[in-house]
C-alpha cells in the first residue's frame, strides 16, 4: 500500500482521510494477518485472534501446572474399583463432589451405600444439603432490631416455644394426634404453642409444669369419646413454675368428659414448690349444641364435669374463661350430671385464687370453695345452674379474708352459700331465679345463705327470684342467716317474690341498714327473726308503695335484748313519725309512734301492722303556750304511790291503789263522783265525797 503523503495523525490533507479509512477497514474486517498504517508497524483483528489461539495451550498448560502445585485435581468419577490414595482426589457422585477423609485413605471403592462415610462432600451442594438437614437452622444466623440485642442462631430463637406440629400432630379433626400432642408435652417444660386447627384426642394428656398456648378459640383440643375421663392433667415437679393454659378452646365431644384441667392436690405444691397457675382466654365446653328451641341458650349436649380442677399454688389467676355445660335449670337436677365450672380445693393452701371476668352457664355449680383457700372473684356472669358460689369445705378448713365482687347469678338453689366462713366482702352481687327454672322443687331457695357465718359484709345486693312463669314451691329468702354473728347488710334490695327478705336465726351482733323492699303480698316478710336472735339492729328501710306485707316477725323466742327499728322522717307538711318498736313484747303491744300535727305532738300506741294508731298522749299548742295535756290513760300513778284514777263505776272492791289516790266516777246520774282511798292496801278502803 503506497500512502499519497506519508503524513501521520493531525494532517490536513485530504488524501490523508482516505487512506485513514483504508487502514480502519483493513484492520477490522481484512483476511490478512497484518497491514501497514502510518506508523508502518503491522497489526489486524484476524491477526490478533491468531497469535491469541496459537498460544493458548502455554497457557492452559501454564494453569495446570499451578492447579497441581496447589493441589487441586481434576474430579473423577465415582466407580467401583477406583483407588484413592491422595487428600486432593475429587470424586464426582451423582452430580456432587466429594473428597476422601485422611483417616479413610488409601482405601479402593466397593458400592457408594458402604463408602459414603469416607467421604465429606464439597461445593454449594453441601451448604444447601447442610441447610436442609434437622439442624441446619444452627448455621442460619438471627439478631433482633433492637440497639442491645444479641446474635442467635435461627434454631436457638425458634427453639423458644415448641409447636406441636414439631412432633407431627396435624389440627385437621381427623388424625389422631394425641401420640404428638403429649410428646410435646413430656419434651419441655417451655410453653408448648398449639396453632389454629382441630386437634382430635383420644385420651388424657399429661403435662408436668409450663404454659400451653394458643391462637385463640380457634386453636381447638377436640376431646372425644372419654366418657368422665380428665383432659389435660399437670403435676409440676420444679421449683417456682407456672402452669396452665391461655388462649385456646377445650371441648368435650361425643360424651361427657372428667376435668377439663386438673391440678395436683398437694402440699408441697405450696409449701415446697411454690407453684404459679395461670389460666386465661378459654373456651370450655361440650363440642355439640341442642336443636333450636331450647330454653338455655348457651346448653351444650356433652359437658366436662369439671372445666378447672385448681388445687395447691402459690398464686393462681382465672381470667376470661367461657364455660358452656349441659345443665337444664327447667329439669329436675337429681336427674343430671353435677357439672362445675371451677373447683378451688388445696391440701395445705391455694394462696391466693384471683377469679374474674368470666362466664359460667348451663352447670349443675358455678364456682365450688373447697378447702384451705383464700380467694377474689369478682366481674363474673353465673346463669342456668342449680348453685351460683357454693362453698364445699368443712367450716374447720374454710379461709378467711375473701371477696366476692361485682357479679351476676341467676340460680334454682342457692346464689351463694357459705359455711363457718369469716371475714368475707359481697359486694354488688345481682341474684335471681329464672322464669323458665324447674317447678317441681319442694326445697326452700336463698339468694345468699349463711351458716354459722361470723364478720361477713354484705353490701348493695339485689335478690329477686323471677316467677313469671309460674310460682316456685318452698320458701324464697333473700338472705337467709344461721348461727352467725357480726355480720353487716347494707342497701340491700328484696325483689317483689320473697317470702322473706331478711332472715335470722340464732344470730347476735347482726346489722341491717337502708334495706329496700318491692314485696307486696300479704304473705311476705321484710324481717324476720328467729330463735333468740338478739343483740341486732334493724336500721332504716323503705318500702314500695304497694306493700302489703308484714315488716318485721318473730317466733315469740326474742327474750334477751330489744332490737331496734326506725323509718326515715316524712317530709315537712305531711305528719312526720317516729316508730319504736320492742319486739319481746306481746302482739299488737310493740310499736310506739311519735307523731307531729299542725298545733300538737301525740304519742301513739300502734298494731302490729300499724293499721290501727291509738293517741296516748297529745299536747295541743298556741304558739308559745301549751294550750292543752290530753292523757288518755284510766289511771295515772303520781311517785310510785297515789295514783288519780278514771272509771264507770264505785272503785270500791275494783280498783287496787295506795292510800291517798283519788278516783273521778264518770258515769252520768250516779249519786256520788268523786272518791277518796282513805285505808286499806288492796281494792278497799274508797270513801265517797
Amino acid at each position: 500500500m503506497t500512502y499519497n503523503t506519508g503524513n501521520i495523525l493531525g494532517s490536513n490533507d485530504v488524501r490523508d482521510l482516505s487512506d485513514n479509512a483504508t487502514i480502519v477497514e483493513n484492520d477490522g474486517n481484512g483476511p490478512a494477518a497484518a497491514y501497514l498504517d502510518s506508523y508502518n508497524t503491522s497489526k489486524s483483528i484476524s491477526g490478533t485472534k491468531g497469535q491469541f489461539d496459537s498460544d493458548q495451550p502455554q497457557r492452559a498448560g501454564d494453569f495446570c501446572e499451578l492447579l497441581e502445585s496447589s493441589g487441586y485435581e481434576t474430579p473423577i468419577d465415582y466407580l467401583a474399583g477406583l483407588s484413592i490414595t491422595r487428600p486432593t482426589q475429587t470424586i464426582r457422585y451423582e452430580g456432587e463432589l466429594y473428597r476422601a477423609k485422611d483417616a479413610s485413605l488409601p482405601f479402593t471403592a466397593t458400592a457408594w451405600v458402604d463408602d459414603a462415610a469416607s467421604f465429606f462432600a464439597i461445593g454449594d451442594a453441601v451448604l444447601r444439603q447442610e441447610l436442609s438437614s434437622p439442624d441446619g437452622a444452627s448455621m442460619v444466623g438471627f439478631v433482633h432490631a433492637d440497639t442491645d440485642s444479641v446474635i442467635r442462631t435461627a434454631q436457638d430463637k425458634m427453639c423458644d416455644r415448641v409447636c406441636v406440629k414439631d412432633f407431627g400432630a396435624v389440627g385437621d379433626g381427623v388424625t389422631d394426634d394425641s401420640d404428638a400432642i403429649q410428646a410435646a408435652f413430656l419434651s419441655t417444660n417451655k410453653p408448648v404453642y398449639i396453632p389454629t386447627g382441630s386437634f382430635r384426642i383420644t385420651r388424657t394428656l399429661y403435662r408436668a409444669e409450663g404454659l400451653i398456648i394458643g391462637e385463640g378459640f380457634q386453636s381447638k383440643l377436640m376431646f372425644e369419646g372419654l366418657a368422665g375421663t380428665d383432659g389435660i392433667v399437670f403435676a409440676p415437679v420444679s421449683y417456682q413454675t407456672t402452669s396452665g393454659a391461655v388462649s385456646l378452646a377445650i371441648y368435650a365431644k361425643g360424651s361427657n368428659g372428667g376435668r377439663a384441667f386438673s391440678t395436683p392436690y398437694s402440699a408441697n405444691q405450696y409449701n415446697s414448690l411454690y407453684s404459679n397457675w395461670h389460666w386465661e382466654n378459654l373456651l370450655i365446653a361440650g363440642a355439640a349444641s341442642p336443636p333450636p328451641g331450647t330454653n338455655n341458650a348457651f346448653e351444650t349436649v356433652e359437658t366436662w364435669l369439671c372445666g378447672i380442677e385448681q388445687g395447691d399454688g402459690f398464686s393462681c389467676r382465672i381470667s376470661n374463661i367461657y364455660f358452656r355445660g349441659n345443665y337444664r335449670s327447667d329439669t329436675d337436677p337429681a336427674t343430671q350430671a353435677q357439672s362445675c365450672f371451677l373447683r378451688l380445693n388445696a391440701a395445705r393452701t391455694l394462696l391466693t385464687a384471683y377469679a374474674g371476668d368470666f362466664t359460667a352457664t348451663n352447670v349443675y355449680r358455678g364456682v365450688e370453695i373447697g378447702d384451705r383457700v383464700f380467694f377474689q372473684i369478682l366481674r363474673f356472669d353465673i346463669a342456668h345452674v342449680y348453685d351460683g358460689i357454693y362453698q364445699i369445705a368443712s367450716p374447720a378448713n374454710t379461709y378467711g379474708e375473701s371477696k366476692l365482687l361485682h357479679g351476676n347469678i341467676n340460680a334454682q338453689h342457692y346464689g351463694v352459700y357459705f359455711n363457718g366462713a369469716s371475714s368475707r366482702e359481697i359486694s354488688g352481687v345481682v341474684i335471681r331465679r329464672h322464669r323458665t327454672g324447674w317447678k317441681g322443687a319442694t326445697y326452700d331457695w336463698s339468694g345468699i345463705e349463711l351458716n354459722a357465718c361470723h364478720y361477713v359484709w354484705i353490701t348493695d345486693c339485689q335478690v329477686q327470684p323471677d316467677a313469671s312463669n309460674g310460682l316456685f314451691a318452698g320458701n324464697a329468702t333473700g338472705i337467709n342467716t344461721t348461727d352467725s354473728a357480726a355480720c353487716s347488710i347494707k342497701g340491700f334490695i328484696a325483689g317483689g317474690n320473697l317470702t322473706f327478705g331478711i332472715s335470722m336465726d340464732n344470730c347476735v351482733m347482726m346489722q341491717c341498714l337502708s334495706t329496700f323492699s318491692f314485696q307486696n303480698a300479704s304473705t311476705q316478710t321484710l324481717f324476720r327473726l328467729l330463735n333468740n336472735t338478739r343483740t341486732s339492729s334493724l336500721g332504716e328501710y323503705k318500702l314500695v308503695s304497694s306493700f302489703n306485707g308484714t315488716v318485721y316477725a318473730d317466733d315469740g323466742s326474742i327474750g334477751t335484748s330489744v332490737q331496734f327499728f326506725g323509718r326515715d322522717v316524712q317530709p315537712v307538711g305531711s305528719a312526720p313519725a317516729y316508730t319504736w318498736r320492742r319486739s319481746t313484747s306481746a302482739a299488737n303491744e310493740k310499736i310506739w309512734r311519735a307523731v307531729s300535727g299542725a298545733t300538737n305532738w301525740a304519742i301513739q300506741m300502734a298494731t302490729d301492722d300499724e293499721v290501727t294508731n291509738a293517741n296516748a298522749l297529745v299536747l295541743t299548742r298556741s304558739g308559745t303556750t301549751l294550750t292543752q295535756a290530753d292523757l288518755r290513760t284510766t289511771k295515772l300513778v303520781l311517785a310510785n304511790g297515789p295514783s288519780v284514777n278514771v272509771g264507770h263505776s264505785s272503785p270500791e272492791g275494783t280498783v287496787v291503789a295506795s292510800v291517798g289516790s283519788l278516783y273521778m266516777r264518770t258515769a252520768g246520774g250516779a249519786s256520788t263522783s268523786f272518791y277518796v282511798k282513805e285505808f286499806g292496801s288492796g281494792n278497799t278502803g274508797w270513801v265517797a265525797k
